[in-house]
């Protein structure tokens, strides 16, 4: 087979490559050049050193007992409590990491290009990420330079940002799903190719390696791609994705066996058994949803347009909308019953991440006509300014700076056993305030912080968010907040880096405007 043939067909409809391309390197460079000074901290760091040992050794072997992180296998090994995808994809980053950690140079120096080269990965996944949304808009029939706003706005105007940047499995979770989501729908609307089924199915595999849960998705998709076919092409459907994705549910369940003695055994069964599904459904609902601190509406604000979209996306595509809405609401209820639906000490409802894509979409098909469509327009504006401006102030202030201040029970203070099992319950309790509490939300904080970076000030106890509640005073009272951005941290090793990277990424953006320009906005026609 022509393998430039097939890349050609399997790229959106009406989607040029030097379009894909532009677009892929702008976000990238945007990306690195914003991407953190900090190591991984938390879940991030038990993938890295994962990763780092896979770059090193070849083994997903710890060589020692992380209490509260690792299992101890059937083998003897000491083995990461997640699914090996979150620590494959950092592999790369953490050889060259490596690399750079044994060459003489200024220790200033060693560290900026250290964290440089731990930013690879996250960074192209991330830009690669943004890439599969703006070609599913395209499937819908978006034109190009509309795709391309909502595309920026996708990755810069919602939370993703915070983990396109961070060492967390999510970014790569979202990766695969959006690349499942893009050839699923592909399928549906643009001829019903094989391969369209063969590379959902691949990327729904990924998915379940880095993330059990995703399974829950497979039924659904199965449907979707099925529905109201003839029963030869459903054989044909459901044997090209399942055999797509046996691969990676086959080293999902060989990683789970030499952890836990069982294949169908994940984080979730045993090992996890004292947290468990204890939330009320309510509780969870809520605090996913509208709650100040981890409520999807404040950390995607953007997808409150879609609300202007939806009817125009519904009348055109039911029957995506019925898919979408499945495959949110299915996810939703499972994590709102999950012990730490919030996602403990991270930036907004990470576990909601997925959902992000499919409730953008609906945007792009909002019309604003009329005066009143004027004033939603500037409405929409607005909201899109003010998400921006949310998400640069976690992008700026590295997270766990925010829970160290903020006065509550860390989870690194919960008891566990030799095994890592919490010795009592890990209630939602433990972040209330932070989760509930609109003076304590991770927004106002990070608001808070961001402001003592910018002046250098260290009194953290003159101006903290929660003081008129006369409750309790920052764990931290004086320390000086540093902005977690490379080229801040390292400034004076990393200006000539800076500026080079950014006369490419201006160049880029630049480029992708003449080609945008060139080749037009015409609207793509789904099935085209």
């Amino acid at each position: 087979m022509n393998l430039s043939i097939l890349f050609r067909s399997s790229i959106s409809p009406g989607l040029k490559p030097s379009i894909g391309l532009s677009l892929f390197l702008a976000l990238f460079l945007l990306l690195y050049i914003t991407s953190q000074a900090e190591p991984p901290v938390n879940d991030g760091a038990v993938l890295y050193r994962q990763a780092e040992n896979l770059a090193v050794s070849g083994s997903f072997d710890f060589g020692y007992h992380a209490i509260g992180y690792s299992v101890k296998g059937t083998d003897g090994r000491h083995y990461g409590k997640f699914n090996p995808g979150g620590a494959i994809v950092h592999v790369p980053g953490a050889f060259l990491s490596r690399v750079v950690e044994v060459l003489e140079m200024d220790a200033q120096a060693k560290e900026l290009h250290m964290a440089l080269m731990r930013n690879i990965m996250p960074s192209i996944l991330g830009a690669l990420t943004a890439l599969f949304f703006f070609m599913t808009l395209r499937l819908f029939g978006t034109g190009s330079k509309k795709a391309i706003f909502w595309t920026f706005v996708y990755l810069f105007g919602t939370f993703f940002w915070n983990y396109a940047r961070d060492f967390y499995s999510e970014v790569l979770q979202v990766f695969a799903f959006n690349g499942a989501l893009y050839f699923a729908v592909k399928y549906n609307t643009g001829g019903k190719r094989i391969y369209s089924l063969i590379f959902s199915g691949i990327f729904a595999g990924i998915a379940v390696l880095t993330k059990t849960t995703f399974i829950l998705f497979f039924p659904i998709f199965l449907v979707y791609l099925a529905w109201r076919k003839p029963v030869a092409e459903i054989l044909k459907i459901s044997a090209a994705f399942a055999l797509a994705s046996l691969p990676f549910l086959s080293l999902t369940g060989y990683y789970n066996y030499i952890r836990f003695g069982e294949i169908f055994t994940s984080q979730y069964g045993e090992y996890l058994i004292p947290l468990g599904f204890h939330t009320p459904l309510f509780t969870g609902l809520y605090g996913l949803l509208v709650s100040t601190g981890r409520g999807f509406i404040w950390y995607a604000m953007p997808a409150v347009i879609s609300l202007f979209g939806l009817r125009n996306f519904i009348r055109e595509n039911r029957r995506e909308f019925v898919f979408f809405s499945a495959l949110s609401i299915i996810w939703l209820l499972f994590h709102a019953k999950w012990s730490v639906w919030h996602g403990a000490e991270t930036w907004g409802p990470r576990f909601l991440l997925p959902c992000v894509s499919l409730a953008l979409i609906p945007a792009s098909a909002a019309r604003f006509e009329g005066l009143g469509g004027r004033i939603a327009a500037i409405a929409a504006a607005v909201l899109i300014a003010v998400s921006f401006a949310v998400q640069a102030s976690s992008a700026m202030i590295h997270y766990p700076d925010f829970y160290r201040v903020v006065p509550y029970k860390p989870y690194s203070s919960i008891p566990l056993d030799t095994e890592g099992r919490p010795l009592e319950p890990v209630e939602t309790d433990n972040l209330y305030m932070v989760n509930f509490v609109p003076e304590f939300s991770p927004i106002a904080g990070h608001l808070y912080l961001l402001k003592h970076a910018v002046t250098g000030d260290p009194d953290l106890v003159s101006d903290y968010p929660w003081k008129r509640l006369n409750l309790m005073e920052p764990r931290v009272k004086q320390e000086k907040i540093s902005i977690n951005l490379w080229f801040v941290r390292f400034r004076d090793e990393a200006m000539p880096i800076f500026v080079i990277l950014m006369i490419i990424g201006i160049l880029s953006v630049l480029n992708l405007v003449y080609i945008c320009k060139r080749f037009g906005t015409g609207r793509s026609q789904p099935g085209a």
